[in-house]
């Protein structure tokens, strides 16, 4: 697998191909799109924050709170969210994303130490069942 980047040598430091994928950036250095396996393109407001990203026919919208990512939609279905986000008092501190409408199911912490998290006495932590990776593959 071979790797290339903006200026020939990284100075920008963009990734422009992995040997499947090619990707192109904004003038801020910005992701706009990745052609190859996995295609997409993706979208900024004008403060800088990731808008929508559209893959194949499918696009999705993301709704904010002042800096605070706090849903994702698909674009037609704005009553319907796809995840939603929780956040803790601090800043960019995301707490919990829900997958879906549902709060009762569909939990994914973005924390190491939440409430159902215990230690086994040899200072290990044991995972609850419910926890799962924090990012949602590819």
């Amino acid at each position: 697998m071979s790797f290339a980047y903006a200026g020939g040598d990284g100075l920008r430091g963009n990734l422009t191909s992995d040997g499947l994928r090619t990707f192109d950036y904004d003038l801020e250095n910005r992701l706009l799109s990745v052609t190859g396996s996995a295609s997409g393109t993706l979208a900024y407001d004008p403060l800088g924050r990731l808008r929508s990203y559209t893959a194949g026919a499918v696009t999705t919208e993301f709704l904010y709170d002042g800096d605070r990512l706090v849903g994702e939609y698909a674009t037609g279905q704005l009553t319907t969210p796809l995840r939603r986000y929780a956040h803790g008092p601090g800043v960019d501190e995301p707490l919990i994303w829900y997958e879906g409408s549902a709060v009762a199911s569909g939990q994914n912490w973005l924390i190491a130490d939440r409430p159902d998290h215990r230690d086994d006495g040899l200072n290990r932590r044991r995972n609850h069942p419910r926890l799962r990776s924090v990012w949602p593959s590819a």
